[in-house]
């Protein structure tokens, strides 16, 4: 039986390519539950709720984005597809 050694460097997970910042357990738990909120006042099933605004949807897109990127977590956008983020995004 072979075991691996521990000072064997490991494959980065895919998600590890997103800058995550070191946050508590607490932190962690308010951001991972603000950004379900987030989602579901976002999103009606599939789609972007119609009641928001088109101001409103990027407003709260945004605020989602930025505690995703916190997270480590890939961007989301209108259309609720996972995204990578780019050097030029805001």
């Amino acid at each position: 039986m072979s075991v691996a050694s521990p000072t064997r460097p490991r494959r980065p997970a895919v998600w590890t390519a997103v800058q995550q910042l070191d946050l508590t357990p607490e932190e962690k738990t308010a951001a991972i539950t603000k950004v379900r909120c987030l989602e579901h006042e976002l999103f009606d099933g599939a789609h972007v709720c119609r009641q928001l605004s088109r101001k409103a949807a990027e407003a709260i897109l945004a605020e989602l984005n930025q505690l995703r990127a916190t997270l480590g977590w890939l961007k989301i956008d209108v259309e609720g597809r996972w995204r990578w983020s780019h050097k030029n995004d805001g």
